[in-house]
């Protein structure tokens, strides 16, 4: 009902505000097709490693060395992304614990 895609919007818009995807979009030419779209499916729309392998046809594992590779990326840009909180529920960066301000800053 209206709920359930009022609460879908929300969580689009909070994962739009973020800036991870928009980030990796942004510097797209740096990553290959299937990584721009496990940063698509894990990024934007949220979805779980199990969903990401069944959609794009990969393995547990490269899902997992895909998402941990673009974390890294955009940890090193100052960027923080989504990451997996309690029962492998996803937390948006707001709802993290703040973390200290890198002072070596600069990109890829």
């Amino acid at each position: 009902g209206r709920k359930k895609i009022s609460r879908q919007i929300r969580r689009l818009i909070r994962r739009l505000t973020g800036g991870a995807y928009l980030r990796i979009w942004q510097n797209r030419r740096l990553f290959n097709a299937a990584t721009l779209c496990v940063a698509y499916d894990r990024f934007l729309l949220g979805l779980s490693y199990r969903r990401i392998e069944q959609k794009r046809g990969l393995s547990r594992r490269q899902v997992q060395t895909i998402v941990r590779r673009l974390q890294g990326w955009l940890d090193g840009c100052g960027q923080t992304g989504i990451t997996t909180g309690p029962a492998g529920m996803s937390t948006s960066p707001a709802k993290q614990r703040a973390r200290p301000q890198r002072t070596t800053g600069g990109g890829p």
